[in-house]
């Protein structure tokens, strides 16, 4: 009999428990105005089923008002960038939403579009480095042990934050302007002659007619449409990586190893200072990579860029052969004796 009491508390236990036994942690990286109010309601739904859901989000927004109480959990970054700056950039992407677009064709409006983004791509920038940059916040959120990240794509950075806390995300949208990310970025396969291009009115049943105009499309929109800095983010995204990836163990190894040359070290390096740093080695956050490779002191720099790009050679070997010849720390020197370890880790 008393074990059969046993065996119902112990049910009656896992039956309390089970609510929160499947609950999880969200973190979220949104975008404003009417993405704010798609996604509230999910975020609403999943706190109801008791998932703890953090919001990360910027000042001056319109509709994300952290400031309420709610449910939500928000981490408000602080750029230092204008409040009317941001208020007027949201009012001008008003503006072209409600006023322009509405009288402008689908291929018209999707370029217009475009511009738009482009024109606000240095607020977007500014942005993501307060994001990634700030190590307070990236220890907090890796600490917080995030189960899953919800990401807006149409703001840039939100894959980057999920990579650096190595966790997976799932995007908000499927669809981005003209295809282009799906395409070139997704490889997702896109014959014109059945996949209608993004935002142009085209449906999956064509005729020969749509097809012809849809595959034009396609090519034009592959040439012109770049609705961010594809250059810019890829480099940025691959120093943000490096820096955020870099253990303190592998810091110590470099350290260690910088320490034993002969010349004096700049070491763009984030982080906790390496324990194993030598006396030759001097650490910066930033350093300008094309004042330092332009600077009159560099005399070979041909040279210079066949070490720092050793991939342009097709066999390895080829490249410390190269290397070798062309003495690889006084080609980088920009001071006599000076070395740049940028070379190092890139």
């Amino acid at each position: 009999m008393l074990s059969k009491k046993w065996a119902l508390a112990v049910l009656l236990l896992q039956l309390c428990s089970a609510g929160c036994g499947f609950c999880g942690k969200v973190l979220v990286w949104p975008v404003d105005m009417s993405h704010w109010l798609n996604i509230k309601t999910i975020l609403e739904e999943l706190t109801k089923k008791g998932h703890e859901v953090t919001v990360l989000t910027f000042p001056h927004t319109k509709l994300i008002d952290y400031r309420k109480p709610s449910r939500l959990n928000f981490e408000v970054l602080h750029p230092e960038y204008p409040k009317e700056l941001m208020e007027r950039g949201h009012d001008k992407f008003l503006d072209v939403i409600l006023n322009d677009l509405p009288n402008l064709t689908p291929w018209r409006s999707t370029i217009r579009l475009n511009n738009v983004f482009i024109e606000i791509m240095e607020t977007v920038k500014t942005l993501c480095k307060k994001a990634v940059y700030n190590q307070t916040l990236m220890k907090k959120l890796q600490e917080t042990n995030y189960d899953v990240m919800l990401i807006d794509p149409v703001l840039p950075c939100g894959e980057l934050v999920a990579e650096l806390l190595a966790v997976p995300f799932v995007l908000t949208l499927r669809a981005s302007m003209g295809g282009m990310k799906e395409k070139h970025c997704g490889k997702l396969p896109s014959p014109p002659s059945y996949v209608p291009v993004q935002m142009v009115g085209l449906t999956d049943q064509m005729t020969f007619l749509e097809r012809v105009k849809n595959t034009m499309l396609s090519v034009f929109f592959d040439l012109w449409i770049r609705d961010y800095d594809i250059h810019f983010w890829d480099q940025f995204y691959s120093e943000a990586l490096v820096i955020q990836n870099l253990t303190e163990e592998k810091g110590n190894l470099i350290a260690t190893a910088l320490a034993q040359i002969p010349q004096k070290v700049l070491w763009r390096y984030k982080g906790k200072k390496p324990a194993t740093l030598g006396a030759n080695t001097q650490l910066y956050d930033w350093l300008p990579q094309n004042d330092l490779l332009g600077h009159s002191a560099c005399a070979r720099q041909r040279q210079e860029r066949r070490i720092l790009h050793p991939t342009r050679f097709p066999d390895p070997r080829t490249s410390i052969k190269a290397m070798d010849a062309s003495a690889l720390l006084p080609a980088t020197s920009l001071w006599p004796g000076t070395a740049w370890a940028e070379v190092v880790h890139t």
